[in-house]
C-alpha cells in the first residue's frame, strides 16, 4: 500500500518490480469509496495507471461497471 487517507476514503497501491510485467515499470491503482446520498451502500472507484517502460506499447483502455451487493 502506498498511501491511505481516511479523510478523502481513499487507498492507493503501487505493484512495481517482480509483479509487473515487460511492458510497464509501475502500476498505480486509487480506489476511492463515497458513500450513497441516500445512505443505501456505497459507489467505488478503482483507477488503474500503467507507467510503460517503453513507447509503442499500446494503452489499456477499459471501463467496467460491476453491481455488487445483494
Amino acid at each position: 500500500m502506498e498511501s491511505l487517507d481516511p479523510e478523502k476514503k481513499t487507498v492507493t497501491f503501487r505493484i512495481s518490480d517482480c509483479l509487473t510485467s515487460d511492458c510497464y515499470k509501475t502500476v498505480i491503482a486509487p480506489i476511492t469509496v463515497t458513500p450513497k446520498e441516500d445512505g443505501d451502500g456505497s459507489r467505488v472507484i478503482w483507477t488503474v495507471v500503467f507507467e510503460k517502460i517503453r513507447h509503442g506499447i499500446d494503452d489499456h483502455q477499459h471501463s467496467y461497471q460491476l453491481p455488487l451487493g445483494d
